[in-house]
Parts: structure tokens; C-alpha cells; sequence
């Protein structure tokens, strides 16, 4: 027992217990415990920092999952730009993101459709109905399997115009554009109406006034569903379709779901076969038109019901039923509420419009004015700029024409 306590050892006459064994032990060896207790703190240290960077790492996933959506209509407008391969990464993109979303598979397997992908495509729809009902994966996915037999059958050619009509009677109108473009002469036969491009010119003409101070003519009126449809006519394009909205649009209703791409391209069409320089107005020539009062309406706020197309009430706050004072769900006829002081329509709501040139020459991005009938209200003053991405295409987004006559 001396020999035990001088040595820093339980004694068997104290009948020491562990805590006291411990603590003996630890005297013992003080550079072990020192070097142990050093280790164990790095340890617990670096053992939190993981739980708070995983708990970091989760909250930036949760975040970025959230974006799924928007890289899935990222993919829809570039389907409606033609640009088939970036649609299918941005659609892979949304896919990593969610991948047990069964309309984001469908939307693939519509990308992969076009691309004459079709086993892939195929397997896109099957997994889409593995994850949910679908009725855009059923339905393609019995088209495709058609398709690919009907290009070992009886060829290519014949199962791509196939689905060239397939898309029209879907009312994928811009795809079957883009695509159709691709089918040689099966394309170059299509029946162009020589009657379509005087009535279109004619009607565009009439609607032009002059802007002061600057070098061209500007439409008056947005352009209408009409117009396309003579355009559409002229070249033997697809038909026009109704957009999957909850309101019924007429021929005189202005042009909705049409990126700037799109517009751009009838512009130099137009200018080629006409002859005069047509195009969207730029920001400055818009800025002269649209006036420096508040509003495109004028100066007092809420606007009355003959100002615009807007959804907002007469206590100037934005309409749950989306209906206003004009009590119109939608975009309204052209020119169906009063001028402003050069006889311009609609500078202001209805639908937003797209101006010419681009913002950075790097991005791209335009600016589009006006304010839709369906937008917040901070968005609706004269003043205010939208600046998207020139493939965007949506529901409240048209444009109006200028031509160039010089000073």
C-alpha cells in the first residue's frame, strides 16, 4: 500500500472506486491525458462543424430544388425558341433537381421527341407514368411508339411528317415551326397563300402614326392573332393555336406566348419581302410614344376603367378574380380602351411589349414596356423596365411594330 500511494496507485485500504482510480490515473499520466483531452476537443470541434456544414449543405439543396421549376420553363420557352438542344439540359437540370416529377419527365421526353430521339423519348414517358398520371406521357408515348415503327416500316420521312402533324394537332405550333423547317422538301412544299402578304401589309399600314422626334412609323395597336394568322398564311406555316390560358382569344386580340427570337424573325421577314425596314421599336422610340406622364394613362392613379387593361380595382389594389375595374379576365381586343395624346393604344397593360435592342451585349437581355394585365403594381408605371432574356415567352407578352421612313 505505501508502494501504491507513492507510486500514484489505489491503496487496498481506501477501497477506492473508479472516479477515484481515474483520477489517479490521470495524475499518472498527465502528458497522455493532457494530449487526449486535446484530441477529444479537435475532435468535438471538427465533429460540429461537420453537422453545421451538412445542415448548411441540406438548407443550399432545399434551395436549389427550388429552382427545378424554373429551369422547367426555361425548357419550355426554348422549346418555343427552336433551341431544342439547350431545352434538354435545362430539362436535365430540373431532373437532377426533382427527379421524381412526373410532368418534368413528360417534358423531356417531348424534347427528346422532337430531337427524333424516340427510344429515349420512349423511355422519358415510361418513366414519367412510373412517377403519376399523365396524360401528356400517355398520349406521347403511344405517338412515339407509333413513330418508331411506322421510320422502320415504311421510313424516316414518312414517320417525321407524322409527327410534324402530330405536333400541329397538339398545338405545339413553334415546334412543329422549328421542326418542319428540318424535313427538306416534305417543308418546301407546304402551300404559301399569295393573298395573305398584301392584306397583312395593308393592314399593318393603316395602323401606322408617326412618332415625334424620332425616324419611324409606330403601330398603333399591338400586334393582333390576326396579323399572324395571315402571316402564318403567307409562308404556309402551321396554324395558329389557342394558348393554354383561361380566356378565349380573336383575331383581334393581340399576339401572345412569342418570344423576341420570334418576333425578330417575322420582322426581317417582313422587311425582306416588303422591302422597308420593319422592326420592334426601341426603348427610346417606345419612351417617345408612350409620353413623361406617371402612367401610360396619365398622371392620377388607380386608372378608371376606359384607361387600361388592368387588374386592378378602383382602391388601387390588384384584383384577387385578376378582373379590374374593365372587369376583363385576359388580354382585351386591341384598342378596345381610349388612345393617349398621339393616338397610341395600349401602351400600358394588356400585354408586355418587346423593344429592340439588347440591354449587355453579352446576355442579351431586352427590356419590355407596358406593363401586362396581369402584373403588380409597381411594375405598371411609365417609367418602369422589365429586363428577360430575349427566348422568354409567356401569356402576357406581345409586341408592336415601327417602320423606318427617315427624319
Amino acid at each position: 500500500d505505501i508502494e501504491a500511494y507513492q507510486t500514484g496507485f489505489a491503496t487496498s485500504a481506501e477501497a477506492a472506486g473508479v472516479w477515484k482510480r481515474m483520477r489517479l490515473w490521470l495524475g499518472r499520466n498527465k502528458g497522455l491525458a493532457a494530449a487526449g483531452t486535446l484530441l477529444l476537443t479537435v475532435v468535438s470541434a471538427f465533429t460540429w462543424k461537420v453537422i453545421a456544414e451538412g445542415r448548411k449543405a441540406s438548407q443550399a439543396l432545399l434551395r436549389l430544388k427550388e429552382t427545378a421549376p424554373t429551369f422547367a420553363q426555361r425548357t419550355r420557352d426554348e422549346l418555343i425558341s427552336g433551341e431544342f438542344s439547350s431545352a434538354l439540359k435545362s430539362i436535365d437540370f430540373a431532373i437532377d433537381l426533382e427527379s421524381t416529377n412526373s410532368d418534368y419527365h413528360a417534358l423531356r421526353g417531348n424534347v427528346l421527341q422532337v430531337l427524333l430521339r424516340w427510344p429515349e423519348a420512349i423511355a422519358a414517358y415510361q418513366t414519367a407514368l412510373q412517377h403519376g398520371e399523365s396524360t401528356i406521357a400517355e398520349d406521347n408515348l403511344a405517338l412515339t411508339n407509333n413513330l418508331s415503327a411506322m421510320a422502320k416500316q415504311e421510313g424516316e420521312a414518312k414517320a417525321n411528317g407524322a409527327l410534324f402533324e402530330a405536333l400541329l394537332r397538339q398545338g405545339r405550333q413553334y415546334e412543329a415551326m422549328t421542326f418542319g423547317k428540318q424535313l427538306g422538301a416534305f417543308w418546301k412544299d407546304r402551300k404559301k397563300d399569295a393573298s395573305a402578304l398584301p392584306e397583312l401589309v395593308r393592314q399593318l399600314d393603316a395602323k401606322l402614326l408617326p412618332v415625334p422626334g424620332t425616324q419611324v412609323l409606330m403601330s398603333k395597336t399591338e400586334f393582333t392573332v390576326g396579323e399572324w394568322k395571315l402571316y402564318l398564311l403567307a409562308e404556309g406555316l402551321p396554324g395558329w393555336t389557342q394558348p393554354s390560358s383561361s380566356w378565349t382569344q380573336r383575331d383581334d386580340h393581340p399576339l401572345v406566348n412569342i418570344n423576341w427570337h420570334r418576333a425578330k424573325e417575322f420582322c426581317d421577314w417582313l422587311s425582306a419581302n416588303t422591302g422597308k425596314e420593319w422592326r420592334l421599336p426601341t426603348n427610346a422610340e417606345w419612351d417617345a410614344a408612350v409620353g413623361n406622364s406617371a402612367y401610360p394613362w396619365g398622371d392620377h392613379f388607380p386608372p378608371k376603367w376606359d384607361d387600361g387593361n388592368y387588374d386592378i380595382l378602383e382602391t388601387g389594389i390588384e384584383d384577387p378574380r385578376k378582373l379590374g375595374v374593365d372587369g376583363i379576365h385576359g388580354t382585351a381586343p386591341v384598342g378596345s380602351f381610349k388612345a393617349n395624346a398621339l393616338g397610341f393604344y395600349d401602351l400600358g397593360g394588356n400585354v408586355w411589349e418587346w423593344t429592340w435592342e439588347p440591354v449587355d451585349p453579352k446576355g442579351g437581355s431586352r427590356i419590355t414596356r407596358g406593363g401586362g394585365w396581369s402584373y403588380s403594381l409597381e411594375r405598371i408605371s411609365t417609367a418602369f423596365r422589365w429586363v428577360v432574356k430575349p427566348g422568354g415567352a409567356w401569356e402576357n407578352a406581345g409586341f408592336r411594330l415601327v417602320r423606318k421612313v427617315g427624319p
